[in-house]
């Protein structure tokens, strides 16, 4: 039982949350699980009265269907393999195989991947950088890649990214209603911006056609609990519920679809007050804090979802690892870090104790002197030389990664978290991005795709590339 004696010796840690899942071990859900012994109990499957999510008519229906008014969707489904299943069955509903669509170049691994599975072919649109963060696309962008590819079927990107950055969605989405290009958005950071105007609004309420959210990370919903919605009448619903079925197990968990049930319940009822607690409470950190990143430090077009607290140590000259290491130790576990940025995931479920305990924790805490990585804001774009398609299926060989300049890679090279690939099958291995995952290495971040021993990397043939 090494995973489960683990799990358990960390719940002993009694850990304040700043990280995912969004439930933050709430009490609220103890009303709830009053009426069971075992969470073991409602661990059923498709028997007489439990419905089934893939032809549901019952009690799946309704609880589908009450959360579709809630967010007011067309039609809103749950989704048991997380947001990647719900961002394969986004794309390969709202396209067919030779199909050319536009990708935000910061989007998810999982974006590539659908496109992969759906037979695309994509063109990348370069995200702004600033601090070594992708801030987003911008319309102007999107305007150029429409004109330079007049045969766009549609726009995927990310809203708001992981860091809790959000173009300016409505701007965009003029644009490519202008030419009738569908508009789907990975919103797997942004389930909770509907409770309040305060937030940037959702991809839901601006039009977007499909919109996917992971549940799980903002809201009070166990890991793995998404939903994607169908916000208009250019996707078949038929055809997205068939790609549903696809893309996830047919032994849907009811615990998770429960989770998904109870914690829209709680938002339903509670969520509007608990968000304006979170408002509060993360301003008055923002007000003693100043190392956070701040709506003034993003470019033009852009804006930030407060909830998100980002450390700016690229800017402020202190290392947010050391940061992370410290706040364990006293009882604080944060989302993310690196020698350039930390990331805090805040929720509703969070308590003001909980903000209090970290104020006073971090002003305890000697601020490290910075010594990240630099050049973080070079282009994300490497030269792409074949498709995803293409490079997957290519003659391969396996090559140390100093050797690797020039050469055309058919892996991921993705550095976790956030899962944004530096580069993607297909693409070229540039020296710039050679050098910085050379130095990403060095100083031990994760980056999948290489394997750790004498970081070899798969790359295509050179019989192949030629």
């Amino acid at each position: 039982m090494k995973l489960f004696e683990k799990l358990i010796s960390i719940k002993n840690e009694e850990l304040v949350s700043f990280h995912v899942p969004g439930h933050k071990y709430t009490k609220l859900y103890e009303p709830y699980m009053n009426q069971i012994n075992n969470i073991l109990e409602i661990d059923l499957t498709e028997i007489p009265g439990t419905d089934d999510l893939f032809d549901s008519k019952t009690c799946i229906k309704s609880s589908q269907d009450a959360l579709a008014k809630l967010l007011n969707t067309k039609k809103s489904y749950y989704l048991v393999g997380g947001t990647t299943s719900g961002i394969y069955a986004m794309i390969m509903s709202a396209t067919v195989p030779g199909d050319t669509i536009l990708v935000a170049r910061d989007c998810h691994r999982a974006v590539y991947d659908g496109v992969f599975l759906a037979q695309l072919h994509a063109e990348y649109i370069d995200p702004i950088m600033k601090y070594g963060i992708p801030m987003g696309i911008t319309a102007d962008q999107v305007k150029e890649a429409i004109l330079a590819n007049p045969h766009i079927k549609a726009l995927v990107l990310t809203y708001p990214n992981y860091y809790g950055i959000g173009t300016d969605l409505k701007s965009i989405k003029k644009i490519l209603d202008e030419h009738n290009i569908t508009l789907l958005v990975d919103e797997a950071h942004g389930a909770h911006l509907f409770l309040s105007d305060q937030l940037m609004p959702s991809a839901i309420d601006i039009g977007a056609d499909l919109v996917v959210q992971s549940s799980h990370k903002s809201l009070p919903v166990m890991t793995q609990a998404s939903v994607i919605h169908l916000n208009s009448d250019k996707i078949s619903d038929k055809r997205l519920e068939m790609m549903l079925n696809l893309h996830q197990t047919s032994s849907p968990s009811y615990v998770l679809m429960s989770s998904l049930d109870i914690g829209y319940d709680i938002v339903e009822k509670q969520g509007i007050s608990l968000m304006k607690k979170l408002l509060n409470n993360v301003g008055n950190l923002r007000e003693q804090k100043k190392y956070f990143l701040d709506e003034s430090d993003l470019p033009d077009g852009f804006f930030l979802d407060p909830t998100k607290l980002t450390l700016l140590g690229i800017k402020y000259n202190f290392n947010p690892v050391f940061i992370e290491d410290d706040l364990r130790k006293n009882g604080i576990q944060i989302e993310f870090s690196n020698e350039n940025n930390g990331v805090l995931v805040t929720s509703i479920m969070n308590e003001t104790s909980d903000f209090e305990y970290l104020d006073k924790t971090m002003e305890m805490l000697k601020f490290k002197c910075y010594s990240g990585i630099d050049n973080m804001d070079k282009s994300f774009l490497s030269k792409k030389i074949m498709t995803l398609s293409q490079a997957f299926y290519s003659k391969k060989e396996t090559i140390k990664l100093k050797d690797s300049k020039n050469r055309i890679s058919t892996e991921y090279i993705t550095p976790y978290p956030p899962g944004i690939p530096m580069i993607v099958p297909g693409e070229l291995i540039d020296e710039n991005k050679l050098k910085l995952i050379d130095r990403m290495l060095d100083k031990n971040q994760k980056i999948v795709g290489i394997k750790t021993i004498n970081s070899l990397i798969e790359v295509v043939s050179n019989e192949e590339a030629k």
